[in-house]
């Protein structure tokens, strides 16, 4: 396909002339950066856009461009974003940006307006932005388009583009402002979506099908939410099983704390009874010997933390002390007198 896609962005300075990014020569005028992962490949280029005369004439110093274009894996289209940020305060006779010229392989034009009619044929919009604009070619079906994601200006005056459209001669440009004052602090950023796809004139949407299907992904991207967990009744046998993944603290097997084999409350046998009303809990616990009980309170406190955590739907937990009856090596379980032995091993 002939022609140049994304011939910007750039801006013209009144009476002195436009500076612009393709005239850059050599990576000596720009940063380049190249982050290449799994799914994704992303170009960065950022500098200072010149007049034709180079960059040791006119003001480039005033405003700063940044474009980055990512590639995503098995996916029909480029992302790319730019900006023009403004270092000093500088009048804009126009920007432009989004500029397309396209060759006689796709000679037909096609857009959506702003009020979503999706029509053919080279026109223009003031103080708006269309969905997407394409250039086609309807016996082969090859079509390129350019869908349009995101548009900030900070400039008051323009918080929309002051015009786009198809010129005479075919070229596709959005102009983002017009003879406005760019303050320092300013910027004008704008993000869209380069895809190819394929035109059928019986599909919906005029034969635009693709192109619009793939326009309302971009848009309305997948997500991550939180997801709430669904409250499920609390029973003896949950409360019990909570308890199960528990971790007593101070029996360390296998040189770790928290390892896999560490013993539960329920292991040691310290759980004398359960008790449940509704969502509400009452675990009694008995201690191994007095001298433990002096810790009950942190003791208690801790095993709630756990129990809580792996419980949903648990309302109030009371944990008590009770001594009767009393505790002995016997209730704990098999796992966990393997794991300790006793006293006369």
């Amino acid at each position: 396909m002939e022609g140049t896609i994304h011939w910007g962005p750039d801006w013209s300075e009144e009476r002195v002339g436009r500076y612009r990014i393709t005239s850059w020569d050599g990576p000596q005028m720009f940063e380049y950066d190249v982050i290449r992962g799994p799914v994704c490949l992303r170009l960065r280029r950022r500098g200072h856009p010149i007049l034709s005369l180079g960059p040791t004439v006119g003001r480039p110093h005033k405003v700063m461009a940044t474009v980055t274009y990512s590639f995503w894996a098995g996916q029909p289209y480029v992302i790319m974003e730019s900006k023009l940020d403004v270092f000093e305060d500088v009048r804009f006779r126009d920007c432009r940006n989004d500029e397309f010229v396209i060759g006689e392989q796709l000679p037909e034009r096609a857009w959506m307006a702003p009020d979503g009619e999706i029509g053919i044929g080279a026109v223009g919009w003031d103080k708006a932005d269309p969905g997407w604009m394409s250039y086609f070619k309807p016996e082969t079906g090859e079509g390129f388009g350019s869908v349009h994601l995101e548009f900030e200006n900070t400039n008051p005056n323009f918080t929309e583009p002051d015009g786009s459209g198809f010129s005479r001669t075919g070229v596709w440009v959005r102009s983002p402002v017009h003879h406005a004052n760019m303050q320092a602090g300013d910027h004008v950023y704008e993000k869209n979506a380069y895809v190819a796809y394929h035109f059928d004139e019986h599909a919906d949407h005029g034969g635009f099908a693709e192109l619009v299907e793939r326009q309302q992904r971009l848009l309305n991207p997948l997500t991550q939410v939180e997801l709430t967990p669904i409250p499920q009744a609390v029973t003896t046998e949950s409360v019990l099983d909570a308890l199960r993944g528990t971790n007593e603290f101070e029996l360390y097997l296998e040189g770790s704390p928290w390892g896999q084999r560490q013993l539960s409350f329920i292991d040691i046998g310290i759980v004398s009874r359960v008790h449940v009303d509704g969502n509400d809990v009452q675990i009694d616990l008995v201690m191994p010997y007095a001298g433990r009980e002096t810790w009950f309170d942190w003791f208690s406190d801790r095993i709630r933390e756990q129990f809580e955590a792996r419980l949903g739907g648990v309302g109030r937990v009371e944990i008590q002390l009770v001594h009767d009856p009393a505790w002995s090596p016997e209730q704990m379980t098999d796992r966990a007198r393997r794991a300790i032995g006793s006293a006369d091993d």
